[in-house]
């Protein structure tokens, strides 16, 4: 699919993107919703979508370094009462793929 952002096209083949969030005091994986990500990003200044996604690049970086998903916040003696967070063996691909569709976007924002 073709994405406009501020005045340049982008292409995005529709691989799933996200990266694990905090949910309170765990870490839970969540799928980004591009369109809204595309919209968000062109109602910014430039420089701050600039910002924003070079944040989202990092964060989705770091995480595809991960051995495991980290546990919960807090002390020790907190312990999963329900289900974890999906592994991140799982999701690897889709958070690489974050940190490529970013990549595109920042050479879309630099005009590229």
């Amino acid at each position: 699919m073709e994405y406009i952002i501020h005045g340049t096209a982008m292409v995005h083949l529709g691989e799933e993107c996200g990266i694990y969030k905090r949910n309170g005091i765990e870490m839970d994986y969540a799928r980004m919703d591009i369109d809204y990500l595309v919209n968000t990003i062109n109602g910014l200044p430039k420089p701050q979508a600039i910002s924003s996604v070079t944040a989202l690049r990092n964060t989705a970086t770091k995480q595809t370094t991960w051995e495991n998903v980290p546990g919960p916040l807090g002390t020790p003696f907190l312990v999963r009462t329900g289900p974890g967070p999906i592994p991140i063996d799982e999701v690897r691909s889709q958070v690489q793929n974050t940190v490529t569709f970013t990549d595109n976007v920042l050479r879309a924002l630099s005009g590229k």
